[in-house]
Parts: C-alpha cells; sequence; structure tokens
C-alpha cells in the first residue's frame, strides 16, 4: 500500500518538478571546451552601427589558440532586459540547423539553462559568465564557437578579426562570393533554415563565409516568425535548391522541432520570444507554432514540386 502511495506522489511531483533532461550533444561537446579556455580578451564589433546596442563580447582562447569560443553578454543598458531574453532564441536557432542537418548556425548555448554544469567549471573562466547573482548569475550569456572566416575576407579586416561580414551593395557581393567558390549545397541549406526558423534578421552582415566556403549564419536572435526576411533571398534568387538538400529536408519529421521545445521546456523557465517585426513579447507556444508551420508548409511545397525545378525566388510566399 505505501508503494502504491509512493509512485502515486512521485509521479504528481515528476508533473510539477520535471526532472532536466539529459544535455543536448551539441550543446555538452561546446560547455566542455569551456575548461580549456586560459586566455580572455575583448572582441568588439569592427563595424558598429551608430545608435544600436550591441552585444558585449569576449573572446576566450585554449593555450595555443586551437580553440575560440565567443562569449556574448548583454549590454548593461536599458536593452538589457530584451537582450537577455535573445539569448535563448540563439541556441533555439543552433539545434533547429543541427538536428535538420542543416549546418548552417556555429554552436550555441545559452548557458542560463546549464547553470549546475557551469557551475562546475574552472573559476578563471566563470568570472567572465557572469552578469548578476544567484539564481540570474548567467542570465543571457551565449557562448558561441567562433568561426574561422574565409582567407580572402580575413584580410580585408584591418584588426585581424572578423565576425561579421561587411555589408556591401548586392550586385557586387553576389559576383564577390562566386570567387570563394561557395559550397552551393550550404547555400540551399542556409535558405531552408531561414525559411523555417522564421528568421527576420537575415542582413548580409549577419552571415559569415567560412574557410571551406560554407555560409554560416550568425546573430540569429529574431527567429518565430511567420516569414523569414534574408538577403540570400535576393542574391541568389536564380540558385536552384539542391535536390539532394531537399530530399534529406522531406526525410525530416516534425517530431524534430516538437522535441526541440520540449527541451527548452525542461532547461529555461516560461519566457516569451521576442518578435523584432512586430516589436512585442510572443510566447514560446506561439514561436513554437510558427516554427512548426513553416516546417511543413515548406515540406508541403516541396512534395508538390517534386518533379520541378525549385530555385529560390520560387519561395517567395515564404518571405516576408
Amino acid at each position: 500500500m505505501v508503494s502504491y502511495a509512493l509512485t502515486f506522489l512521485n509521479s504528481i511531483a515528476d508533473c510539477f518538478y520535471p526532472s532536466p533532461r539529459e544535455i543536448p550533444q551539441e550543446c555538452k561537446s561546446l560547455i566542455e571546451k569551456l575548461n580549456g579556455l586560459t586566455t580572455f580578451s575583448q572582441f568588439n564589433n569592427p563595424y558598429p552601427v551608430q545608435g544600436i546596442e550591441f552585444r558585449e563580447i569576449v573572446l576566450g582562447k585554449t593555450e595555443g589558440g586551437e580553440e575560440q569560443i565567443l562569449i556574448k553578454k548583454p549590454p548593461l543598458s536599458k536593452n538589457f532586459f530584451i537582450r537577455s531574453r535573445l539569448a535563448k532564441q540563439e541556441q533555439l536557432a543552433f539545434l533547429i540547423s543541427e538536428r535538420l542537418g542543416l549546418n548552417v548556425v556555429p554552436p550555441a548555448v545559452a548557458i542560463e539553462g546549464f547553470s549546475p554544469e557551469i557551475d562546475k567549471i574552472s573559476e578563471t573562466v566563470r568570472k567572465h559568465l557572469v552578469t548578476g547573482s544567484c539564481d540570474n548569475r548567467y542570465q543571457g550569456i551565449i557562448i558561441q564557437k567562433k568561426i574561422d572566416p574565409h582567407g580572402i575576407l580575413e584580410r580585408l579586416d584591418k584588426e585581424g578579426v572578423l565576425f561579421r561580414v561587411i555589408s556591401w551593395s548586392l550586385s557586387w557581393f553576389q559576383s564577390f562570393c562566386s570567387s570563394l567558390s561557395l559550397n552551393q549545397m550550404q547555400i540551399s541549406k542556409a535558405i531552408i533554415f531561414n525559411i523555417v526558423a522564421g528568421r527576420t534578421d537575415g542582413r548580409a552582415d549577419n552571415t559569415v563565409i567560412d574557410s571551406n566556403g560554407k555560409i554560416i549564419e550568425i546573430d540569429n536572435e529574431y527567429i518565430g516568425s511567420k516569414k523569414s526576411q534574408s538577403w540570400l533571398f535576393t542574391a541568389f534568387s536564380d540558385h536552384v535548391l539542391s535536390k539532394e538538400v531537399v530530399k534529406a529536408f522531406l526525410e525530416s519529421d516534425s517530431s524534430i522541432i516538437e522535441d526541440i521545445f520540449e527541451d527548452f521546456d525542461r532547461r529555461y523557465p516560461k519566457l516569451p520570444f521576442w518578435n523584432p517585426v512586430d516589436r512585442k513579447f510572443n510566447s514560446e507556444d506561439q514561436s513554437k507554432t510558427n516554427i512548426l508551420n513553416n516546417f511543413q508548409r515548406l515540406q508541403t511545397f516541396f512534395k508538390e514540386n517534386q518533379n520541378t525545378i525549385v530555385r529560390v525566388r520560387d519561395l517567395e510566399q515564404f518571405f516576408a
């Protein structure tokens, strides 16, 4: 009788206080690398935009510089509250990219949801990961793998460090990209990612071309909208979507998105998602609904056009 009562009480406790899931493998490897960091330096945006408050960025390096991790903190200003809420959206973007096999977003973790794990790393590293005290000590902080830019792009930066691609005019930028031997499959993957994630801040300076000619999308804070905005849609409007990439996407299941949000429910408090389009906070459920709908609508479109050539411009119904 006692055992039955305990079982019943345990099931009720699990409903109100669910135990955290295993750390996602994608996040675990990045968190584990923190302990190897030995030197830290400020990493300022080389191309600041007047009137816009960027996150404070610290670059952590391992001895010898083999591993480099960006520590992104919210600005200590009136925008701290909004920026803190945006941190987990960057991680959400990374998980969407990884679990759909797109691999167009650098590894990113909003460490607020991993306090027990972060508390165990070295004090030397931890002092660079704090913005508050007690329960909110890691609020709004993102750790992210630094991307090695293409050699040509790296030489364009006078400071020797590049995280953002310069926003050139699209006509010049398009021909410039061709000279970098861009990975064509990666363009298709980036297009699909932007649409599914509902990314609305897809400016050219929020894209990096890495040392392998792959497109990598950075600053993925503004996601979860019904439609997407990206410079890629214009610059590569004639790009033919890779049949191999589309086939792999069609083999994915919407349960992948469901599982990602379930992970978030276990790791983070029920905080609203900031939507830059209507300048207000949306519920997490609304962002989840939008991303699921984006995923399902795009799959439906590809299924209906399996026997035709699909170019980026054919996807205009998904563009804002």
